[in-house]
């Protein structure tokens, strides 16, 4: 198996597997970082098989690349909560240091939020949320219902 392990690798692997998932560096950074954060390697088998494998067991579970994004969204979504709490709690002189965390935790979030966007987990939720709700454009701040 092939250790992806870059965001240069998993942008590699994406092409070279004619994989229809298009990732900007930023992003594919975003997604190998906190893939590794949550104790995980990604790791190919050389026929397009994406792979989730554990640092520690070595256990590996067949994913792809949405259910990877997913989990990156996850974990950032957890460390921001974290934050937060553990914000509440701290001394007055901590709160720089977690003011920054933050910052940058809210920075990587709107770079996985961008790639979600395009995420099979995404489309389904704008295709239930069109059955429900009206289509709504909303152009100059006029919303126009169709």
């Amino acid at each position: 198996m092939g250790r992806i392990e870059t965001s240069g690798k998993l942008m590699e692997y994406l092409d070279e597997f004619d994989i229809l998932f298009p990732l900007t560096r930023a992003e594919a950074e975003q997604v190998v970082g906190y893939t590794t954060k949550s104790g995980y390697t990604l790791e190919t088998d050389g026929h397009g098989q994406l792979y989730k494998v554990d640092m520690e067991t070595g256990d590996s579970l067949e994913t792809d690349i949405d259910q990877v994004i997913d989990a990156a969204c996850e974990q950032n979504y957890k460390m921001i909560s974290d934050t937060r709490d553990y914000f509440k709690l701290s001394r007055h002189s901590e709160w720089q240091v977690l003011h920054k965390t933050l910052e940058g935790l809210k920075a990587d979030e709107k770079i996985l939020n961008a790639a979600f966007q395009r995420t099979y987990y995404q489309k389904e939720l704008r295709g239930k949320i069109q059955e429900i709700l009206p289509p709504v454009d909303i152009t100059a701040g006029r919303r126009l219902v169709r």
